[in-house]
């Protein structure tokens, strides 16, 4: 897939882009319409199309994206463009490096400038999760040069996918608005997590402050006591039941302090949970990787599984005589139809399957003045993906005239390549 991949934000020092070009003005204009913390932004001008993201960060002023560049073809659905999104800004607070969740569950910047270190390895990442995009792309439409060259067309993530595809090949400009609260679920949880934490910890260390503001009071107290007791006797019982509060104070100091202990155990969980997390993403990436290896594999020499073959006979306007799957008599035998049930296995590649016909008596192979060499006919199949039923004939093979087939046991057999995918044999009564 023909791609490239543009860096750019402003992480504290001013805007900057990798690499740097005439792409600036495009996205500017992407930072411009950001009305939301989270947006995907797409432009086309020309056989181009610019996929972009941009995340804000806690500082509204600041913000990261980047944006994919394909030539020639466009993006058939935003499902993908939206997880590819959202695994990029978790890889990249799980990385660390560029940024991170702070105490308050806030996205927040690590270095003040973008360099060429930080968009090689976001670069990376990005190939890496669009490494298997051609089934996900269609060729671009022609340009619709009856509309305004800044024209846009604003869209919900929530909204009709069909509608934003649609609207990003005709518009110079199609905005994507995420909810304010969206973000990935992986990081959505952290900042849950962190947020109770940082509430829990800002509560324990008022009330921390309070008991030592307590304590200071009560030692002043004490003082006061002390001098007194000189003069009078009774206020000795009183410095007993102050001694008393003083130790509850303490107690409650110590029980302070072992909170702020349970929540350091907390942040370093949270810590291993982050590091785990990013070991089962890769994990899972190189499973993927591998799966589609082998259906590549596989599929380059059994593109489909048929699972079924069923005949029907039909006239020669193609209305049914005898149902796929019901018995054929000779004397009503006309036109020939296979319908075949299968598992698509690389779905979107179009194959060329030759369909051969062996008919009684003599088992030969059924030919007419159109037939292509070594088979009856063939048929150009689009590969759908998971289970479909679909006829190999646009009408059938045989005449209009009944009693085309004698009686007899016929065999169908559909090739793809050098590989014989089916056999279907069949009686004819």
């Amino acid at each position: 897939m023909n791609s490239s991949v543009y860096v750019f934000g402003d992480l504290g020092r001013g805007y900057q882009q990798y690499p740097k070009d005439y792409t600036s003005s495009i996205f500017s204009y992407f930072v411009k319409e950001a009305n939301t913390t989270s947006v995907i932004a797409i432009h086309r001008t020309e056989s181009l199309m610019f996929y972009g993201y941009l995340r804000k960060l806690e500082d509204e002023s600041k913000y990261i994206g980047f944006c994919i560049v394909l030539n020639g073809v466009m993006l058939n659905q935003i499902n993908c463009l939206k997880e590819l999104c959202e695994n990029v800004i978790t890889f990249l607070v799980s990385k660390g490096e560029i940024i991170k969740l702070n105490q308050q569950g806030q996205l927040i910047p690590l270095i003040a400038n973008i360099g060429e270190k930080e968009r090689e390895l976001i670069t990376k990442q990005i190939q890496s999760e669009t490494l298997y995009w051609e089934d996900k792309t269609k060729k671009l439409p022609p340009l619709n040069y009856q509309i305004n060259i800044n024209e846009n067309k604003s869209f919900s993530i929530n909204g009709p996918h069909e509608d934003i595809i649609a609207s990003s090949a005709i518009y110079p400009y199609t905005i994507i608005l995420f909810d304010d609260d969206t973000d990935p679920h992986t990081i959505s949880s952290y900042q849950a997590t962190l947020k109770g934490l940082y509430k829990e910890k800002s509560d324990l260390k008022n009330d921390n402050k309070k008991l030592r503001g307590e304590k200071k009071q009560l030692g002043l107290v004490l003082f006061a006591s002390f001098v007194a007791v000189l003069f009078m006797i009774f206020f000795i019982i009183s410095s007993k039941n102050l001694i008393n509060k003083s130790n509850e104070l303490d107690n409650a100091i110590q029980k302070s302090e072992r909170k702020d202990k349970e929540i350091d155990n907390l942040n370093h969980r949270i810590s291993k949970l982050s590091s785990d997390l990013y070991s089962e993403m890769d994990k899972n990436k190189r499973l993927n990787e591998i799966f589609l290896k082998w259906r590549e594999i596989i599929g380059s020499r059994t593109p489909i599984v048929i699972k079924d073959v069923k005949i029907a006979n039909v006239y020669q306007n193609g209305n049914i005589q005898t149902d796929y799957g019901n018995t054929i008599y000779s004397f009503n035998s006309m036109y020939l139809k296979p319908q075949i049930s299968y598992f698509g296995v690389l779905a979107g590649k179009e194959v060329l399957l030759n369909i051969k016909l062996y008919a009684p008596p003599f088992c030969e192979l059924s030919q007419n003045d159109f037939s292509p060499d070594s088979c009856s006919w063939n048929r150009k199949l689009t590969i759908e993906k998971g289970d479909v039923t679909t006829p190999l004939a646009d009408l059938g093979w045989g005449s209009y005239q009944k009693g085309t087939w004698p009686r007899g046991l016929y065999i169908l057999q559909i090739w793809y390549d050098s590989v014989c995918l089916y056999q279907k044999k069949f009686w004819i009564y």
